[in-house]
């Protein structure tokens, strides 16, 4: 499988990577949704540069920065996932009132050291059979609400599947720990 992509923004910090996706919309990344196949981009990115060792081999976070300012700071603050390392979040941003970072206030935007591997070794197990559907053609009309997000709200065929008005599954709220609990279990019971 071969994916191609444009990263934004890369940030390095003693050998931890920060992936940047600029966005002139709102786009939140919940941790839940990936169990649901959403938000893999910005995380495939993170694995394509760690893996490569280019820039670093640690991984920091992912996020989603809004790319026109809005008056109100709180609109201006990146939203992703980072590593609960004090070291790490105190270089990503050195301003004193914290104008672009979240606050440790937010526990669901925090993963520990080495959650992201385990996630990586989820996505080697998802990746290839999404693929592969894609290219049998087994596309199902079956949206999946995310976190905050409604399936149908960009999509351009919501006039052939016609689920636009019907019920959607829902990506269940989940904690990050809970998450990651899931994660390990179906990598591990792939490996039995």
């Amino acid at each position: 499988m071969s994916l191609h992509g444009i990263v934004d923004r890369i940030d390095t910090y003693n050998g931890y990577v920060r992936i940047i996706d600029y966005k002139t919309g709102h786009k939140n990344f919940k941790l839940p949704d990936i169990l649901f196949g959403q938000n893999l981009q910005m995380l495939i990115y993170l694995y394509a540069v760690t893996k490569s060792g280019a820039f670093g081999d640690k991984s920091a976070g992912i996020f989603y920065f809004p790319a026109m300012r809005n008056k109100e700071k709180k609109d201006n603050r990146i939203k992703g996932i980072v590593v609960d390392n004090d070291d790490v979040l105190s270089a990503m941003d050195n301003s004193d009132g914290k104008e672009y970072m979240f606050t440790k206030k937010s526990k669901n935007n925090f993963v520990n050291e080495g959650d992201f591997e385990k996630i990586f070794e989820y996505l080697e197990k998802i990746l290839p059979n999404q693929a592969r559907n894609v290219i049998n053609g087994n596309i199902n009309a079956n949206p999946v609400d995310g976190k905050g997000d409604d399936a149908c709200k960009y999509c351009e065929f919501s006039g052939v599947c016609r689920m636009k008005d019907s019920e959607h599954t829902t990506v269940p709220k989940l904690s990050n720990p809970e998450v990651m609990e899931e994660i390990e279990r179906q990598v591990n019971s792939s490996a039995d």
